[in-house]
Parts: C-alpha cells; structure tokens; sequence
C-alpha cells in the first residue's frame, strides 16, 4: 500500500469513527418525547383507516404540526411497524443521512494541500454536539427537518446559476409548520 492509499484508508477509519461516535452519543440519549405522541396518535388513526384524526369518531381537529412526519410514521404503521419504533429508527437514520450531508460538504468544500484532514472536523463536531446527540431519537420530525434543508441549501449552493425555488424546500416546510416562513424568508434573501 502506497502513502496515498494508506491515508485514504486512515480518513475513511476516522471518518467512520465519527459516525461510530455519534451514534453511541445519541444512543445515551435515546428516549421519546411526550409531544411525539401527538404524531404517534395521528399515524395510527391515519393507518387504521379512521383518518387524521386524534380520536376517532369525534371532530376532526389538526393537532398536529408535522404533516409530512405524520404520513411518514402512517406509512410505518401500515406496513407493522409502530410509530414509536418507526420514529427511533428513523431517528437514527437521518442521524446518518445528516452526518454523510455534513462529511459530503466538509469534503467537497476542504483544502488538501491545507491538511487532508481538516475536513474531519466538522463531522467530529456533529458527532460531539449533544443536541444533534438528544434529537436523533425523541420522537420528532427534527432530524428530517435537518436533513431536508440542509439537502435543500446544498443542492442550491452546488448550483448558484440556478434560480432558487420553493420546490427545494417544500418538503422541509411540509415537515414543521413552523418552518415555511424562516425558510422561504431565508432563500427570498439570496
């Protein structure tokens, strides 16, 4: 093995030690959050065919803030799987969608002549940062959220020729109804 391939290999092992290390960070905080029970409720109703609906037979009232999440534990749920592990693995899933978005964009964006390893930095901080550790469990859309705008801004930012449009976040908006307003006010500024 020359030098070039041995310390490819050495940053791809310590690359793979970030991941490592995050997912045993997040796994001390594994729980589920009282609120996520809400879209827990919501999905189940959804799958058992009554709609969305927080109790069946009554008035149907939104009371949940996460439509996309909702439809997504739904689709768990008809397929056997209960909202609540469908929630914690995907948790851990966009956990390391997150992550790879983050490695992808350090790579892309560091300076090999710099240090062939300073890109390694910013997946070290993801995985060290212990809200990114709580809330890759909890039971809430935060994770997908996460992932879909920072997909949303990577995509745009590795294509600045190209006018910015609402079709690359919607699905983020879709995810929080809080979060149409800051995104669309934050891709209106470029």
């Amino acid at each position: 093995m020359d030098r070039r391939q041995a310390r490819t290999t050495l940053t791809a092992a310590l690359a793979v030690a970030t991941l490592l290390g995050l997912l045993l960070h997040a796994r001390e905080y594994e729980f589920l959050t009282d609120d996520s029970y809400i879209s827990f409720r919501y999905a189940r109703n959804l799958a058992e065919g009554h709609g969305l609906v927080f109790n069946p037979g009554f008035e149907r009232v939104e009371g949940y803030t996460n439509l996309l999440w909702v439809l997504v534990l739904a689709a768990g749920a008809l397929v056997g799987v209960a909202p609540e592990a469908a929630a914690i693995g995907l948790g851990y899933g966009l956990t390391v969608v997150l992550w790879a978005l983050v490695c992808w964009f350090a790579y892309s964006e560091a300076r090999p002549r710099d240090s062939p390893w300073a890109w390694l930095l910013a997946p070290t901080m993801l995985a060290a940062t212990r809200s990114v550790a709580v809330w890759s469990t909890g039971g809430l859309e935060t994770r997908l959220f996460e992932v879909l705008v920072l997909g949303a801004l990577l995509r745009q930012s590795s294509r600045p020729q190209r006018c910015h449009t609402p079709s690359t976040t919607s699905p983020s908006a879709a995810t929080s109804s809080s979060s149409g307003r800051s995104i669309s006010t934050f891709l209106s500024s470029f």
